[in-house]
């Protein structure tokens, strides 16, 4: 099976993580005590490189989960009582709405136009402690813009609300405004160029003042433990020590985030270029502003066939998702696909 995946997830993983897998083998660091100097210095080390290479604010505090999925667990369970405020149009941010909603029975789901920019409401609407946003929809392409998260920030502050951002498929491939965020969170198969396993959460001051306010031992995994744990460079539970480690590689050989984010754009100027120039494939969301950077949704009269004929080439593609899967496929622009890969796909693509 070919590795050059343009799947959106799990995604093309880092070109170097066998030879840092193997310098996790050879150093004993997969073998490690969690309560141990070696893993302080390793956890010290990942929150120093992604920090800088992420532009994650000092204040904030960094934490590493199993999974996105968790992390919708840990913030309806630890910063929210009276369930959240959900904006979303698309599959991915609706289940997480879905999810948040089993827990609280009082979550609110805002469901807005994926051909629109959001429109922030008036404040009226903020009736949640906790407002909730997808950042760059994995299901359907589309993203928010830095605009967009910035009102949403302002009016939460406005009504003592947090604002959780799922990043899934943006943080480690574009620029996210971490000011504009109280909680931000990702997986780490996609941008990040990791295999699926772990999840990385970053707090806001107010997030953690508001755990602590919140703090219930209902739950093993609730915000204030995993704070006090990592906080001592330790964690609650035995972590995903090798995804840590090769995180930290991949972020020491890749540029600062604004670096990254310049690399990505250009790249889906080119992808966009040639998608306009085939005679089959239209992106899915018909505003250029409102497309995401990273995940590329496109229509086409048989998007099975073109999946079928992709995967023949040597070029694993993404199905539609959800009410879209038999009218879409999808494209990952992530920054561990290669140069050469993507002007290959490109020649494939222009032939379709």
């Amino acid at each position: 099976m070919s590795s050059v995946s343009f799947a959106v997830g799990p995604a093309r993983i880092d070109t170097q993580w066998l030879n840092y897998c193997r310098e996790a083998y050879e150093q004993g660091i997969l073998s490690i005590n969690h309560r141990s100097d070696e893993f302080h210095a390793l956890w010290r080390h990942f929150m120093q490189i992604a920090r800088a290479r992420l532009n994650i604010p000092n204040t904030y505090a960094l934490l590493v989960t199993s999974s996105a999925t968790e992390c919708w667990h840990i913030i309806a369970h630890s910063l929210s009582q009276t369930g959240g405020l959900h904006f979303f149009n698309g599959q991915m941010g609706e289940k997480w709405f879905n999810l948040s909603n089993l827990i609280h029975y009082q979550s609110v789901p805002y469901l807005f136009n994926v051909q629109e920019e959001l429109s922030i409401p008036n404040k009226q609407t903020f009736t949640r402690d906790l407002v909730c946003v997808t950042h760059n929809e994995t299901a359907n392409g589309s993203a928010l813009s830095a605009k967009v998260l910035l009102d949403l920030m302002d009016v939460c502050r406005q009504t003592d609300a947090l604002l959780a951002v799922d990043a899934t498929s943006s943080l480690g491939g574009v620029s996210l405004p971490m000011h504009a965020t109280d909680i931000c969170f990702a997986s780490v198969q996609k941008c990040l160029g990791l295999p699926a396993g772990m999840g990385i959460l970053i707090c806001s001051p107010r997030a953690i003042a508001r755990a602590k306010k919140y703090h219930t031992p209902k739950h093993y995994n609730n915000l204030v433990r995993l704070l006090e744990h990592f906080g001592q460079n330790e964690a609650p539970y035995t972590p995903n020590v090798m995804g840590i480690y090769l995180l930290s590689r991949i972020l020491e050989n890749r540029p600062a985030i604004e670096e990254v984010d310049k690399q990505i754009r250009r790249r889906s100027a080119q992808w966009y270029a040639c998608i306009d120039r085939t005679q089959t494939l239209t992106p899915y969301i018909k505003k250029p502003q409102l497309r995401s950077h990273t995940v590329l949704c496109l229509q086409h009269p048989q998007p099975s066939v073109c999946i079928q004929k992709a995967q023949s080439a040597g070029f694993p593609l993404s199905p539609g998702y959800g009410p879209l899967k038999h009218h879409t496929l999808r494209i990952a622009n992530f920054p561990a696909i290669q140069e050469e890969e993507i002007k290959d796909f490109i020649q494939f693509l222009s032939h379709l």
